[in-house]
């Protein structure tokens, strides 16, 4: 049962229940037309990013899939998640409607195709970017924006912020923590944020490719046996 405007959220348990037993998430939250934003989602001014942080001059690499076996595309996957930890894909195999129907999704019938389909680019990435190493898990972060900007990645060194750009037809790819620490820190997790506008919602679908929680992480035995230096 969702809450009144009357009635908003009170303590954590009731938002808890609300978005995610209840299964409503972010977007019932901001559908509520709730007139008092939940404490939870309201983040510390200082915490919050400075815009004359932003570095308009750079962006993170955009990179095209259409034939992922090239060794030229790659190497700029790589390339990019050594440098950034952070990418765009287009021209891979999700068809665009799917893509749009889930930003749109009512049904769950909606939300699973889009992740069927998406199993096949998740494979090809990891595929790529596991070369010649041995894994029974990985993790990455596959993001599908809407049209609304406000995703910032954190710049390699210092507080300065990149703007990711939505691209229509596009994904994000964010290398988590998980695959920093697989990888010696070849490729890099970093800090991430969406900046509210104020005046239109922000829908973002991210499909979360994570270990088991049992799971016991390490640098991947290829990179100890070739005498590596662990960081």
């Amino acid at each position: 049962m969702a809450p009144t405007l009357a009635d908003p959220f009170q303590d954590y348990s009731a938002l808890f229940e609300f978005v995610i037993n209840q299964g409503n998430g972010v977007k019932g939250l901001s559908e509520l037309g709730l007139k008092v934003l939940p404490k939870q989602y309201i983040q510390p001014l200082e915490e919050r990013t400075c815009m004359s942080n932003i570095v308009p001059q750079e962006s993170i690499p955009i990179i095209d899939m259409s034939n992922w076996q090239d060794p030229e595309m790659a190497k700029s996957i790589c390339d990019a998640a050594s440098k950034w930890g952070f990418f765009q894909i287009v021209n891979y195999d999700v068809p665009i409607h799917v893509l749009d129907n889930v930003k749109d999704a009512t049904y769950r019938e909606q939300v699973l195709d889009y992740m069927k389909k998406s199993e096949v680019v998740i494979k090809q990435l990891l595929q790529i970017l596991m070369k010649g190493c041995h894994s029974d898990f990985s993790t990455l972060t596959i993001l599908l924006q809407d049209e609304i900007r406000g995703l910032f990645v954190r710049e390699n060194d210092g507080d300065n912020w990149i703007h990711v750009p939505p691209i229509k037809g596009s994904l994000v790819i964010n290398v988590g923590d998980t695959l920093q620490i697989m990888t010696n820190r070849r490729y890099r997790s970093v800090e991430q944020r969406v900046v509210a506008n104020g005046s239109n919602n922000i829908i973002s679908v991210p499909i979360f490719v994570n270990p088991r929680p049992s799971d016991m992480l390490r640098p991947l035995l290829e990179l100890i046996v070739s005498g590596e230096k662990l960081v």
